[in-house]
């Protein structure tokens, strides 16, 4: 600017950072626009704050009336599982800007935790469901799920997995496993697991005292033995890969990517 100061304004390209991993979202828009009923689309990254509570929605443009489903099993057969868009949504058009580019501040707009897809919405009946559906509704921070409602389609992933099945513990005092969740990802399908399950109380892991140095797991102690055992050489816990590389390879740039 006119002070000489750099400003930052975000970046050029499409790239964003999610769960850990970079994506491209041009290349989900290459691959979604490779359908041969789909005449436009663009990907967006929705929400703000916590990885958790931020997922990729896609929109897309069809004459054939194509319906979420059949695009996303389209998408899981040529993208890996973390490029898959949480949200297919369809829209009749995409409004432009000046420059004839998709106008991204006027597409339509996603709560997080629910899908715009018409899913008849199916009203809790019973205490327990009632209790669910209250938890389920704080960690997606949305206010109408159904007991039908798949808990992966909403927009969970493993780490609001966990954070559900441990809510679950502390308020209704029963264990569910994540491979139980997998398996029955609706609210109506995990109550019928749950309502013959015994009570677990809830125990609270102790907050110990400061101090300046504390006991080893045995995890710890068989690092350190292991250690101590092996002077001139260090590599019992060493993970050794090997890849075969076609075409030219510069040792240059594989050291400067480490």
């Amino acid at each position: 600017n006119a002070a000489g100061e750099i400003e930052f304004r975000g970046r050029l390209d499409s790239q964003v950072k999610l769960r850990g991993y970079r994506i491209e979202l041009g290349e989900i828009e290459q691959v979604l626009e490779g359908h041969e009923h789909i005449e436009g689309s663009v990907v967006v990254l929705s929400g703000e704050g916590e990885d958790s509570i931020r997922n990729l929605v896609g929109y897309y443009t069809s004459r054939d009336g194509l319906e979420w489903t059949e695009v996303k099993r389209y998408l899981e057969e040529r993208l890996p599982a973390y490029m898959i868009p949480t949200h297919l949504i369809r829209v009749e058009a995409f409004v432009l800007t000046n420059n004839g580019k998709i106008d991204k501040s006027k597409l339509p707009e996603v709560r997080h935790g629910y899908l715009l897809d018409g899913k008849k919405y199916v009203a809790p009946a019973t205490k327990l469901e009632f209790e669910l559906v209250a938890i389920w509704e704080e960690i997606f921070g949305n206010d109408q799920i159904g007991i039908t409602d798949d808990f992966f389609e909403l927009g969970g992933n493993s780490l609001e997995a966990i954070r559900l099945i441990s809510h679950m513990m502390k308020k209704l005092d029963v264990q569910v496993e994540l491979s139980e969740l997998f398996e029955s990802p609706t609210i109506a399908a995990i109550t019928q697991k749950i309502k013959v399950r015994d009570k677990t109380e809830f125990e609270q892991i102790p907050v110990i005292r400061l101090q300046e140095n504390y006991p080893l797991t045995n995890a710890q102690k068989r690092f350190w033995i292991m250690d101590q055992l092996s002077e001139n050489d260090r590599s019992a816990y060493n993970m050794p890969m090997c890849y075969e590389m076609r075409g030219i390879l510069s040792m240059e740039s594989v050291g400067r990517s480490f």
